[in-house]
């Protein structure tokens, strides 16, 4: 998920609101899926029901969107120069604010333990995988100034060679064989980083409108859904297919790969004017995630407060799925704006300072040792 650009006290550039556009359907299908995936709801093996085709035809969002943030920040994180230490302390600062915020919350209503083994893995929330998705894409961010090293000085070609060779690695494989191929999340998110700069730097020559992107996208989730409801079906003979249904819904698999780039290419065409209100509630969209998907929230939320588990049979559950979605999105949005404005706003302009002094010092150093290695070579 990636950050809104403000660094210290430097005004923020004009954000592109198509691309906000499309981090704020992100967060929407983000929370959809976890509506489902968070709820508890079981099935019977093999049956297929209408609350049930809902539920876990959102589950395949959650993981679309993942792919799409990070290829959001290759696509504009490519072209920085140096590295941006405001933007990490930024993310860090924002990282432990929930994580502590939101455990000392639930310590005073009792639903969680005062403990000092508890306070330090909430004082170190990335490495403790507070939330896995923000662990990684902090170590992302932290080596993305040598990935742009890397990248940048490749002909098209070289790029085009090193993406089927990660891709063919990370992607083809596991979707062929079901393994990770020595894969991890981390290295996921340095494919979807370079295949993100690629589209940044040279695009795609297939000339398609906007709406016909996203309606190819939507044509591939149909299919993969498709997938599921075979397996489903085939599943009332077969615990094992019953077990995989959602084989082609995982991140790292070629369908998966398909939407999220046939969308992001999409939305990278729409044609939108600038909108200050997309743009602020889109650099909410973070704070949304870590809010709702705190350890803690999670369960609370879709179980203790919902009571999802006890309504996977009611006839008026797509009603359910329509308010608790948009209320979680709602009341986050407005708890991640308040924060942004009451505490962020005024220590940024410190944070920056003491970041560009860093920032200098960093990046002299480091065109030094580049230009040392260039006499070396």
């Amino acid at each position: 998920m990636a950050q809104r650009q403000t660094d210290g006290a430097k005004k923020p550039a004009v954000r592109e609101s198509n691309f906000e556009l499309l981090r704020i359907l992100a967060m929407i299908l983000i929370v959809a899926g976890h509506f489902g995936s968070h709820s508890g709801y079981e099935f019977p093996q093999g049956q297929l029901s209408g609350n049930r085709l809902w539920v876990e035809l959102f589950e395949i969002g959650g993981n679309i969107s993942v792919n799409v943030f990070v290829l959001l920040s290759g696509y504009f994180r490519i072209e920085s120069k140096g590295r941006k230490t405001g933007k990490l302390i930024q993310l860090w600062l924002q990282l432990i604010f929930y994580s502590m915020a939101i455990y000392f919350s639930f310590v005073a209503m009792g639903r969680a333990p005062l403990a000092l083994g508890e306070i330090i893995r909430r004082v170190l929330p990335v490495s403790f995988m507070q939330w896995w998705f923000a662990s990684t894409y902090f170590v992302l961010a932290l080596l993305s100034p040598y990935l742009n090293r890397l990248l940048r000085p490749l002909s098209r070609k070289q790029y085009q060679g090193l993406l089927a060779l990660v891709l063919l690695c990370w992607s083809v494989m596991p979707t062929l064989t079901g393994q990770a191929f020595e894969g991890n999340h981390l290295l996921w998110f340095m494919c979807l980083y370079a295949l993100g700069g690629y589209l940044r730097r040279y695009g795609l020559q297939i000339r398609l409108s906007a709406g016909k992107w996203i309606a190819l996208s939507g044509a591939c989730v149909a299919l993969t859904y498709l997938s599921v409801l075979v397996l489903t079906g085939l599943g009332a003979r077969s615990a094992y297919l019953e077990k995989n249904r959602f084989y082609f819904y995982e991140i790292q698999r070629v369908p998966l790969l398909m939407i999220s780039v046939l969308l992001f290419v999409g939305f990278s065409r729409l044609r939108v004017k600038p909108s200050p209100v997309i743009n602020t509630i889109a650099s909410a969209m973070f704070g949304v995630y870590l809010i709702h998907d705190h350890s803690y929230v999670r369960y609370f939320l879709w179980l203790d407060l919902f009571h999802n588990m006890d309504h996977g049979a009611d006839p008026t559950l797509f009603l359910r799925f329509l308010g608790e979605v948009s209320a979680v999105l709602v009341v986050c949005t407005l708890i991640e704006l308040a924060r942004q404005h009451l505490l962020e706003k005024r220590y940024m302009p410190w944070v920056g300072r003491v970041a560009g002094a860093i920032d200098r010092k960093w990046n002299r150093l480091f065109e030094e040792e580049t230009e040392e290695g260039r006499r070396g070579a």
